[in-house]
């Protein structure tokens, strides 16, 4: 991925929490800027020179999945949705723990 393609999904990711910011709880843009600041942290892992190790990479985007995971649960427990796992934690073979996603209370 080009630098370039890089700073046009950032550019799109600041337009939507925007958006987020009218239309959502503040839970949900706190969520969503998690994922977006992880994002962040993982491009740089992975693009920084000199590189950085693996281990700093998995760490990065260990991260960047949980972040994703509690946005999508927050998600669904702001518009009712059954709280079982989602594709993204089946995806990475995994389960995030409760204690680890944001409360709506």
């Amino acid at each position: 991925m080009s630098r370039r393609s890089i700073q046009e999904a950032h550019d799109g990711q600041d337009a939507m929490l925007t958006k987020l910011r009218l239309l959502t709880s503040r839970a949900m843009v706190d969520a969503a800027f998690e994922v977006h600041a992880a994002g962040h942290v993982f491009v740089d892992a992975a693009t920084e020179t000199p590189r950085r190790t693996l281990d700093d990479v998995r760490r990065a985007g260990d991260e960047l999945w949980r972040a994703r995971h509690r946005f999508v649960s927050l998600g669904k427990r702001t518009v009712g949705l059954p709280g079982r796992q989602s594709r993204v934690t089946e995806a990475r073979g995994r389960t995030v723990p409760r204690s680890q996603t944001p409360s709506l209370r």
